[in-house]
C-alpha cells in the first residue's frame, strides 16, 4: 500500500528537482504514451493552461508513486478506455464530487492516492491553483481512471 510519506516524499522530489517530472513523462511516453493521449488528450481542450499544468504535474506524480510499487505495464488502448469509460459513466450519473470520491475509496484500494486526488482538487478557498468546475471534473476523471489503471491491473 503506498503511504502518504511516500506521496509527499515524491511530491518533495519533484518541487526539488524539476527534470524528475520531465523524466517520469518520458518514462510514461515511452512506455504508455496512450495513457497520456487518452486520458488527459481527451478533454485537455476544455482546461485552462493552469488547470493543465496542474494536471500534469498531479498525474506525474501519480504514475511516478505507483511505479516505484507497482509493476507498471503498458496498456493498450482498448484497457484505458474502458476504465475510463467506466469512470465519466459513474461520474455522469452522480454529478457530484464527493459522491464520486466516495463511489471510488469503496472501489480502489490505494486509500492515500484518492485522499491525494481529494486534497489537491477538491474546493479548498486559499487554493493558489484556481480550478474551475469543470476542470475540477476532468481532473478527477483523469486521476481516478489513472489510478484505477495502474493499481487494478
Amino acid at each position: 500500500m503506498i503511504s502518504h510519506e511516500q506521496i509527499d516524499q515524491n511530491i518533495a522530489g519533484f518541487e526539488k528537482n524539476s527534470s524528475l517530472l520531465e523524466k517520469t513523462f518520458d518514462i510514461i511516453e515511452a512506455n504508455n504514451n496512450d495513457l497520456i493521449d487518452i486520458l488527459i488528450g481527451s478533454h485537455g481542450e476544455l482546461l485552462t493552461e493552469e488547470e493543465m499544468d496542474y494536471l500534469i504535474f498531479l498525474f506525474g506524480v501519480i504514475y511516478h508513486v505507483v511505479s516505484k510499487e507497482y509493476n507498471v505495464k503498458t496498456y493498450s488502448p482498448e484497457e484505458i478506455e474502458k476504465v475510463e469509460e467506466e469512470v465519466w459513466q459513474f461520474i455522469n450519473e452522480s454529478h457530484n464530487f464527493d459522491q464520486t470520491l466516495d463511489h471510488f475509496y469503496e472501489t480502489i484500494k490505494e486509500q492515500e492516492i484518492l485522499d491525494f486526488i481529494e486534497v489537491s482538487i477538491g474546493e479548498i478557498d486559499d487554493s493558489e491553483i484556481k480550478i474551475t468546475e469543470t476542470g475540477r471534473t476532468i481532473m478527477l476523471a483523469v486521476l481516478i481512471a489513472e489510478t484505477k489503471i495502474l493499481t487494478e491491473s
